[in-house]
C-alpha cells in the first residue's frame, strides 16, 4: 500500500509524503491429522475408560489451539438406541499430549457393552486456520 500527498501552501513549498507499507498474508495451512486409535484399530476392548487417540502434526507452525477442539460421541447401545453427544476443548475428557509427537485424546467412563464412536469434528491452529478430517 503507498500513499503520496502533497499540501497547498500559500507561503512555503507543500509538505509532501511519499510512503509505502507492505503487508505480508500467509496462507491458511491446516494441521495433519490422522488416526492413532485403540491398538489394533477397531478392537474390542473391556476398559471402560478406553480412549480413542488423534496424531496431530503442526504443519501450519503455529501451534495448536487446545481451546478450540471439536468431537461428536455417538455411544450405541446394545438395544439398538444410540445417544450423541458433543465435546469440545477445554474438557478434563480430552487429553493434549506434546511429549514426542502431538496425540489427542478422548474418553469418557462408557457403559459396559456399548459400542462407542468418536469423529474429530474441528481443530484449529493458532492462527485460526480450521482443520477438518
Amino acid at each position: 500500500l503507498c500513499v503520496t500527498a502533497a499540501d497547498t501552501a500559500n507561503y512555503c513549498p507543500p509538505n509532501v509524503l511519499d510512503s509505502c507499507w507492505f503487508y505480508y498474508i500467509t496462507p491458511c495451512r491446516p494441521l495433519d491429522l490422522s488416526v492413532l486409535c485403540p491398538l489394533p484399530c477397531f478392537s474390542f476392548v473391556a476398559c471402560s475408560s478406553a480412549a480413542m487417540v488423534f496424531a496431530v502434526s503442526d504443519t501450519s507452525g503455529f501451534g495448536i489451539d487446545t481451546a478450540r477442539a471439536y468431537f461428536t460421541v455417538i455411544e450405541s447401545h446394545p438395544s439398538g438406541l444410540a445417544d450423541t453427544s458433543f465435546l469440545s476443548s477445554p474438557s478434563a475428557n480430552i487429553i493434549f499430549d506434546f511429549a514426542l509427537d502431538t496425540t489427542i485424546a478422548v474418553w469418557d467412563d462408557w457403559t459396559d457393552g456399548d459400542s462407542i464412536t468418536i469423529i474429530l469434528d474441528s481443530l484449529f491452529s493458532l492462527d485460526g486456520c480450521p482443520t477438518t478430517p
